[in-house]
């Protein structure tokens, strides 16, 4: 069989590498081909049968829909406008094209909105009404497919793909980590970051950077690596690329904390085992530390003395919760392959 997996891959965005990969993996021990709608092209994988062609080349995609029996989308926050107003358009578009050749269509681990224009709720309330199965990866993600019409019978509630990864066995870890973004941040350095490293030095925990994005993320951490207020902190950049499944994971093994803007920043946290708090007013952050039990903080300041005063129940809630989220993603998936003839 066929399989074409269209996403925000190629742009060096580690959390939707690392869900190509774990949608690679699925089909590893299977005779399924794939076909990833990538940024650049690649040589085909030597150890699955996967291609990767451009996503931009519109031949390349009516070529590759018409060959394929089943389109995957997903999985990440790909249907939202707030990167780009016409950002949903391309997915609904190839959505909509494989639905009118005939092909199934599944939306894995996906996030749902916010959609500010006009133009984009009207196309996703038609292209979604029509596809096969829908796995969102949270309860907002399922309402909002509800309010736009979606059968019930084609959802069925998940989580997101990266939750698949290895967990870690907590450890007696001592790291206060922060992955910002910088296109919330104006390329600035906030001032809630000073105070976090004057308080990481009174408690004797090393401050440590970590750069997951594509939009300036790096640059901005270059920046603050030049700074003498940060010149005794650590700094890491995570690419998307690992030889083995566990190492993205591993990254935060020795993070007592995890202070995230990025989701998957709060995601790889979790996994390891550490307290994670979600920062911005973006709704998937919302979203996933309310699943999580975690708290999200003002960007202006935060309540340091109430959170590690708050560390031990936050962390018993956070394992609970992590097993229930790699569960679910597990049932969905399995469920949502079973659906499609996977």
């Amino acid at each position: 069989m066929r399989i074409l997996v269209s996403g925000y891959y190629g742009f060096g965005n580690t959390g939707d590498e690392l869900i190509l990969k774990r949608i690679i993996r699925l089909f590893s021990n299977t005779d399924h081909h794939v076909t990833v709608l990538d940024r650049v092209q690649q040589e085909q994988s030597a150890e699955f049968n996967i291609r990767h062609v451009p996503r931009w080349d519109l031949r390349v995609i009516y070529r590759e829909v018409k060959k394929c029996h089943v389109l995957i989308s997903g999985g990440g926050g790909l249907l939202q406008d707030v990167s780009g107003p016409l950002s949903p358009l391309y997915y609904l578009g190839i959505i909509g094209l494989a639905q009118r050749m005939g092909k199934r269509t599944l939306l894995l681990g996906q996030g749902f909105g916010p959609l500010k224009h006009i133009w984009n709720r009207w196309a996703a309330k038609i292209v979604l009404s029509k596809v096969d199965f829908i796995v969102p990866r949270d309860q907002a993600g399922m309402a909002w497919c509800h309010a736009r019409g979606v059968a019930p019978k084609n959802l069925f509630l998940g989580a997101d793909l990266v939750w698949l990864l290895p967990g870690l066995e907590k450890t007696k870890a001592k790291k206060w980590m922060v992955c910002l973004r910088a296109d919330w941040l104006e390329n600035k350095v906030p001032d809630w970051l000073e105070l976090l490293k004057q308080a990481s030095d009174q408690k004797g925990r090393e401050l440590h950077f970590v750069s997951l994005g594509n939009r300036g993320d790096a640059e901005l951490l270059d920046r603050i690596r030049r700074l003498p207020f940060f010149r005794n902190c650590g700094f890491s950049k995570m690419t998307g690329t690992f030889q083995k499944e566990s190492e993205p994971v591993r990254y935060f093994r020795d993070a007592q904390l995890v202070f995230s803007m990025r989701y998957h920043g709060l995601v790889l946290g979790a996994l390891a085992g550490a307290v994670v708090v979600g920062f911005g007013k973006d709704r998937k952050i919302a979203n996933l530390m309310n699943e999580l039990g975690q708290p999200v903080a003002n960007e202006k300041e935060i309540d340091l003395k109430m959170l590690l005063e708050q560390l031990p129940g936050l962390s018993r809630i956070l394992h609970r919760r992590v097993a229930v989220l790699r569960e679910r993603a597990r049932t969905s998936v399995q469920t949502a392959f079973d659906r499609c003839g996977l």
